[in-house]
Parts: C-alpha cells; sequence; structure tokens
C-alpha cells in the first residue's frame, strides 16, 4: 500500500475495513492501517469526516487520546481507501459530496512534526539549529513528490529550497484536485526542544512556522487547498507577522462540541463496542457488567472537550490508552499517566517549586481571564510562560468543568478529572518530595 503520511505510531481507535468478527484488541502502538488490516476492534469515528470536509482547522487534544490515529483515518478517508471503509458510517456517503457516494483520490500531504529527528550540539546556534529542522521538513516534502507521488520535480524548484507552496503547486497540476493537508503533533519539535535544551529558540521557530503556514493560507485562498487540519497539545497561533500575511483564518474546533468526542470514547461507544469484553472483565473480577462500566468511568472518563456542554453526558470521553489496557489487561491501573511521565516530571516539579500552588487547591480550581480557552486570546506556545493550571487542562491532568465567558473576562472551573489522574499525580507528587527530602 503506497502512502505519503508517516505512518507513526498513536493510540485510540478509528475504524475498520469489514463487517468480520473482531475480537482482538488494538495495542498502544498500532496505526490506522495496523487497525484496519489486522481486523481489530474498533470505534467508529467516521461521522466527523463530513465535518471536516474543507477549510482551515486547527484540533489539540492532550497525548495519547488518539488523535495521530483520527488523521491516519482522514489521510486514507481522501486518498479513497475504500476498502478501509466497510461497514462504517461514512462508506455509503464516500469521500465526495457526488450522491452516488462515488471515492476519489485527492492527493494528501500528511507529515506528522514528531517523525522529524533533531540533532542537538552545544556547537550550534538557535538559527543553525532551527535551519536543520527547516532542512528535515524539506526533505519530507521532497519525499511526498518524487517518493510517494512519482513526481519529477523541475529543475527551478531543485536549486533553492524546496517549499510546501511548491509541492501544492505540484500536486494540483498533476490531480487537477485540490489538496488535503494533514499536520500532526505541531508543537512537537518545540517540546523536545525544551527538554533537550538549554537555549530558548521559540521566537526564531516560531518566523520560520509562520512562513510554512501562510503558505497554506495563500494556497487556500487560490483554491488549491481542500482542507488543512492542525493537531497539537497547545495553543496554536501563527499571527506574529505586523504585515498582516499570516496564517491567523485557521479555525479552533477544540473546544467546539461538534468535535468534543471525535477522540476518546463515549460511555455509549464503550458499552457497545466492547460489550463482550466488558462481561469477560467482570468474569474475572466476579462482579457484573454494570460495575465494571462504572468502574471505566470512575478510572478513565471524565473529559469534557466542549466548552458549552461540559457536564453533558454525551461530550464526556474515557482516556482511550487507560481504557483499553484495563480491557486487555482485567485490572485498573494508572496506564496512562505512566505512559505519559515526561507531562507528570514537568507538572510535579512545578508544583513543588510554585508554593502558589498545591495539590488540593486545584478540586474545583477557579481560572481567571484564559488565554487557553477563550479564543479571542490566542498566544505563541512558549510551554516555559503557560501558568500551571492551563498547562495541566492541556496535558490531560485537569478538566474544563464549566466555563463562562463575560466582556469583563471569562472564568473556567477546573478540576481532576478521574481517579487515575487524582491517584497519579498524587503519588508522583510524594515521590518528588520524598527525592528532593530524603
Amino acid at each position: 500500500m503506497s502512502s505519503n503520511a508517516d505512518h507513526s505510531s498513536s493510540s485510540g481507535l478509528s475504524v475498520a475495513p469489514n463487517n468480520v468478527e473482531r475480537t482482538e484488541l488494538p495495542s498502544d502502538y498500532d496505526t490506522w492501517w495496523d487497525i484496519q488490516e489486522g481486523k481489530k476492534i474498533y470505534v467508529d469515528k467516521t461521522k466527523f469526516l463530513h465535518q471536516l470536509q474543507s477549510g482551515l482547522r486547527f484540533l489539540r487534544r492532550p497525548p495519547g487520546f488518539g488523535t495521530s490515529t483520527f488523521l491516519q483515518m482522514i489521510a486514507s478517508f481522501f486518498k479513497g481507501e475504500k476498502h478501509y471503509f466497510n461497514g462504517t458510517y461514512v462508506h455509503q456517503y464516500g469521500n465526495t459530496r457526488a450522491k452516488d457516494g462515488s471515492w476519489i483520490q485527492y492527493p494528501v500531504i500528511h507529515i506528522n512534526f514528531d517523525s522529524i529527528p533533531i540533532h542537538y550540539s552545544k556547537n550550534l546556534s538557535k538559527h543553525e539549529m532551527v535551519g536543520g529542522i527547516s532542512n528535515q521538513i524539506e526533505l519530507k516534502l521532497r519525499n511526498i513528490a518524487t517518493i510517494t507521488y512519482e513526481i519529477d520535480v523541475p529543475k527551478w524548484y531543485t536549486e533553492s529550497s524546496f517549499s510546501l507552496s511548491h509541492l501544492i503547486h505540484l500536486l494540483y497540476r498533476k490531480f487537477s484536485l485540490p489538496v488535503v493537508i494533514l499536520i500532526d503533533e505541531y508543537d512537537s519539535i518545540i517540546r523536545k526542544v525544551r527538554s533537550n535544551s538549554d537555549e530558548n529558540f521559540t521566537d526564531c521557530f516560531q518566523t520560520g512556522l509562520e512562513a510554512f503556514y501562510t503558505q497554506i493560507k495563500s494556497a487556500h485562498s487560490d483554491r488549491m487547498v481542500e482542507l488543512a487540519l492542525v493537531t497539537g497539545v497547545h495553543p496554536f497561533s501563527i499571527n506574529t507577522s505586523p504585515w498582516g500575511a499570516t496564517a491567523n483564518n485557521f479555525v479552533d474546533i477544540s473546544w467546539d462540541s461538534e468535535f468534543a468526542t471525535c477522540v476518546g470514547f463515549t460511555k455509549d461507544e464503550i458499552e457497545t463496542t466492547f460489550k463482550s469484553e466488558i462481561s469477560d472483565f467482570a468474569a474475572h473480577l466476579k462482579t457484573t457488567p454494570d460495575d465494571i462500566t462504572n468502574q471505566l468511568k470512575y478510572w478513565y472518563g471524565g473529559y469534557s472537550f466542549s466548552a458549552k456542554d461540559t457536564l453533558n453526558e454525551k461530550y464526556i470521553v474515557y482516556n482511550p490508552i487507560s481504557v483499553l489496557n484495563a480491557l486487555k489487561n482485567f485490572k485498573f491501573d494508572l496506564y496512562w499517566v505512566n505512559k505519559t511521565t515526561s507531562n507528570a516530571d514537568y507538572i510535579t516539579k512545578k508544583m513543588n517549586s510554585l508554593s502558589s500552588y498545591s495539590f488540593d487547591e486545584f478540586k474545583n480550581y477557579r481560572l481567571r481571564h484564559s488565554s487557553d480557552l477563550n479564543p479571542r486570546n490566542k498566544y505563541n506556545p512558549r510551554m516555559e510562560e503557560i501558568p500551571l493550571p492551563e498547562m495541566m487542562l492541556q496535558t490531560g491532568y485537569l478538566k474544563l468543568v464549566s466555563y463562562t465567558y463575560h466582556h469583563s473576562g471569562d472564568v473556567a472551573v477546573l478540576n481532576y478529572p478521574n481517579w487515575e489522574i487524582e491517584t497519579g499525580l498524587n503519588t508522583l507528587l510524594h515521590l518528588a518530595a520524598a527525592c528532593e527530602n530524603p
């Protein structure tokens, strides 16, 4: 199977190709294609594809919630891989607006920034490091053109740097169709450098990214881009240019009710899709299926990604990594917390170093003037400058209980989403304190 996507590992589920009986649960590292080809159990998220047919969108979710798998499913959909969608919600409609449900093959640019290697050296200046990252991105773009789509790149494109704009034009010329652009983990590079380098090069890297995303805006204005979807963990704002030629027309759908359940599992999805697994789990623990579903909610549920309907049950999602591992192992444990240790370590260090925050304080914490939730307050992803409560909300260690916007300021109420987060974070805080005071 030929693909231009980075088939990188991700957690969470999407859809599968056939109505064949499925008994195997996917692993944390299965891609969309692994799930389909292995005929593993899936949760059908294809209903969201028709809501993402066009436009410039940005979606962020905590790490490990299935966003990468979701993008892989979108890539497969637009590439016209119809055989992977048999038995799903979207199969009867196809990937076009044609009434006959026909499928066509759009050109797709799919890049996971987490797959871009970064070379650290104390001898490199921040401009040299940014230049090295830009070269890696350019190499990805060239490989999509020459290897995936077998395009003979004109000489005048190779004599200078090969840009995203060049690739869009070449694909549009070859297919006579608008391009679909999927950028996964856009902030991964910044997070890697933050944890491995003393050099703060955010401003420099931001300038480079600005040009990259502005090319998408320009091509979309020229009707050469059907859909562009950028995902990450932290806020996305590429609008710092004083000349106005920026990517400020990306629509942030992160807290939109319409997309609140596009990743993660809802209560109904768990009870329907994993009915057999829940029964087996209950038999193993000598309890009832209802008790298992209640325990899954208590341990791993509670996340709301709808700013308007935070308490509505249909918008509440469960952590997919933890649910899958609990069903596999017949055991409730700290699966996601133990997997995302870098974020947990960063948060516990901050909580221990900042006397203004305590563990109990984040139970019904009132956050005023939240730049995270208010779409009018966009800021650049300088992670070291993000207030700790917002950092915890972005990375999945706090949930949104309620959000109220007023012209004079907005107020968000936050809390721990479930028992896994509360007990896991509390344990890590005690361990960190013990190490500091042996």
